[in-house]
């Protein structure tokens, strides 16, 4: 994969953490649907790919599991990570490209893998293989792979926290797996603005790359609002009941 979606968060890395972890987008949707399908973490290893400032992997950490082992292609996502898990020995930090990365590194195997908006980077589908099946040769036979990822349904929306279009400005119908979508979001008290680019698969190729690298038991879960959240702030939220614009990904490995 290309290191293009590293320096993508390289450049802002410092404008994100000021603002994401206090948007209904965090509180309202992603925490809570992560929380519901991944279940039990305690005393298992965790390897949490694409992991950006760590956020996810402190939470894994402070459920109980084992070891966490953060990876993610940006130094300076990594660097901000290690800044605030001083309380947390069972964390390990790694910069790298999953599809590349030496899973042979790190001694454990584990028990369940996170991806949390890793996937939607592939620029090809052998590329979607490889995120998969490059750290899946380090998972247990029943272990989990859990991943958060743009709705393949709905790739291209408006709505008040976050915008994505295709940069070509094809309609929605006329799409291609691979892709280019651009997505502006807006966060924070101060409602930070800022925009990157990732791929559009349907499910079918997501799937796919999930067979091939053994796995089963493949299940789509949308991410939708808390009822807190619809209470709190209403019409920010809102359009993510009938057209949630996440989904939760889960399979098992054989």
């Amino acid at each position: 994969m290309k290191k293009t979606n590293g320096t993508q968060y390289d450049h802002i890395s410092t404008q994100y953490l000021h603002g994401v972890n206090e948007s209904p987008d965090r509180w309202g949707l992603k925490d809570p649907s992560f929380d519901e399908h991944l279940g039990n973490v305690a005393g298992k290893v965790v390897f949490d790919l694409a992991c950006g400032n760590g956020y996810y992997t402190r939470k894994l950490a402070r459920a109980g599991a084992r070891k966490v082992h953060g990876i993610d292609i940006s130094k300076q996502m990594i660097e901000e990570a290690k800044k605030q898990d001083a309380d947390l020995p069972n964390i390990s930090y790694n910069v790298g490209d999953v599809a590349k990365f030496d899973f042979n590194k790190l001694k454990e195997q584990a028990d369940v893998i996170t991806a949390i908006f890793l996937l939607n980077y592939a620029d090809s589908k052998d590329t979607l293989a490889e995120l998969i099946e490059n750290p899946a040769r380090k998972l247990k036979s029943g272990g989990k792979f859990v991943a958060m990822l743009p709705h393949p349904e709905l790739p291209i929306f408006d709505y008040p926290l976050q915008k994505t279009q295709e940069i070509n400005g094809k309609p929605e119908e006329e799409l291609k797996p691979g892709d280019v979508l651009r997505t502006h979001m807006t966060y924070g008290t101060d409602k930070t603005q800022t925009s990157f680019n990732f791929h559009w698969w349907p499910k079918e190729d997501y799937e796919h790359a999930l067979r091939k690298a053994g796995f089963t038991n493949i299940i789509w879960h949308p991410v939708k609002p808390t009822k807190e959240a619809i209470a709190k702030v209403g019409k920010m939220v809102e359009p993510e009941i009938n057209n949630p614009h996440m989904i939760i990904l889960k399979a098992t490995k054989i």
